[in-house]
């Protein structure tokens, strides 16, 4: 991944840890952007990681 751009998608299989740091690269990533663009991506990925976790059966909170 290059600096600038959006992390990987949730949708991949990944460890704990993983998912941990992706978290982190999403904040910093969200904090780097700047105007409704970047603000849009960020509530598109929480959707999307919400469907996912539902699917999955778990909190998105725990996800």
């Amino acid at each position: 991944m290059r600096e600038g751009e959006p992390p990987p998608p949730i949708w991949l299989p990944t460890t704990m840890a993983q998912q941990r740091e992706r978290a982190a690269g999403e904040r910093k990533w969200s904090r780097e952007r700047c105007g409704r663009e970047g603000i849009r991506e960020m509530e598109h990925l929480l959707l999307l990681r919400e469907r996912d976790s539902c699917e999955r059966g778990r909190p998105a909170s725990v996800a």
